[in-house]
């Protein structure tokens, strides 16, 4: 292991993890190690400090051991080089799995399945047995795939305003995907926050302050930047397809919670996750868009922690 980060909040601890895969990811624990696990999954680009502090500390209050990280490729995480990945047809892989294919290319870095692989590997290396496994958009794919081809892993599932890349999904509004392909000004930090904030205003809740939007942003960019993963992500998720497949092998109790301002991932698509996985249940978060604001923050983890006691045997 290489020498522990410092953690971002003073009631987690902060370490690296190797895995056998051969990818170090940045963990924070938080928690009694001997109480059931929650495991937290993030999204594309960010980092596990878009987990919000406060909602990870009710968790812990509420009697779990939570563990958050950062992905592959993003954060204090091992990154990724891949010759030849700037090169792929963005818009080619967006027209593929827009009716639910999976592309096979030798200069994609990686595919969700992999990052999937990463999780089922930090569980283990945590010695952790299971876990209950939330992860938001595409956390909550890495998560469906978890769930579905790792089922002695995962307790209970729950997902946050995400997506199963099933054909002929509702897609971003233009607005919110013409977000994904724009780049900051400069890579000055004023201008790499004010790209953040337009970015997180563009597919956030309606009507959230500057301010709130310019904290996150600050606070992520003066801990890691590193735009390369963004997009190797992004490739990732396209590549990899309809995950229905796994979606029908989850065995797991699952929560499916989404905002119905959600304009990046369409409210339909959470409604289509919950209904491939046996007897889930989709709860409509009213108003809310692809983001955690602590407006919302008391209702999201209510939902998850009353998920996850009722499956906790």
């Amino acid at each position: 292991m290489s020498q522990s980060p410092t953690a971002e909040a003073e009631f987690m601890d902060a370490r690296m993890v190797s895995l056998p895969s051969n990818i170090e990811l940045c963990v924070e624990t938080g928690g009694n190690p001997e109480n059931p696990a929650i495991m937290l999954v993030m999204g594309l680009g960010v980092q596990l400090t878009y987990w919000p502090d406060t909602l990870v500390k009710k968790l812990i209050d509420a009697g779990f051991y939570v563990v958050r990280f950062d992905n592959r490729d993003i954060g204090h995480s091992t990154k990724i080089r891949k010759k030849g990945a700037s090169r792929i047809n963005r818009l080619k892989l967006i027209a593929r799995a827009a009716i639910g294919l999976r592309t096979d290319d030798p200069r994609l870095p990686y595919h969700l399945e992999d990052m999937a692989q990463d999780v089922a590997e930090l569980i283990e290396a945590l010695d952790l047995k299971s876990v209950h496994l939330i992860g938001g958009s595409m956390g909550g794919m890495i998560a469906q795939i978890v769930a579905g081809t790792r089922p002695e892993l995962v307790k209970s599932l729950g997902l946050l305003f995400t997506s199963n890349n099933a054909a002929f999904s509702i897609p971003p509004f233009p607005k919110q995907l013409k977000t994904l392909f724009t780049a900051p000004k400069s890579l000055d930090r004023a201008d790499l926050i004010a790209h953040s904030i337009n970015f997180q205003r563009i597919i956030g809740t309606p009507g959230t302050p500057e301010s709130t939007h310019r904290e996150l942003a600050a606070k992520s960019i003066d801990r890691s930047f590193h735009p390369a993963g963004f997009v190797h992500q992004f490739l990732a998720i396209t590549a990899s397809g309809s995950l229905v497949k796994y979606d029908k092998k989850i065995k797991a109790p699952t929560v499916v919670l989404h905002g119905t301002a959600d304009r990046l991932v369409h409210t339909n698509s959470g409604k289509a996750v919950a209904k491939k996985i046996k007897q889930a249940k989709f709860v409509a978060l009213e108003g809310m868009g692809h983001d955690i604001l602590p407006s919302y923050e008391d209702k999201i983890t209510a939902e998850f922690l009353s998920h996850i006691q009722a499956h906790a045997a």
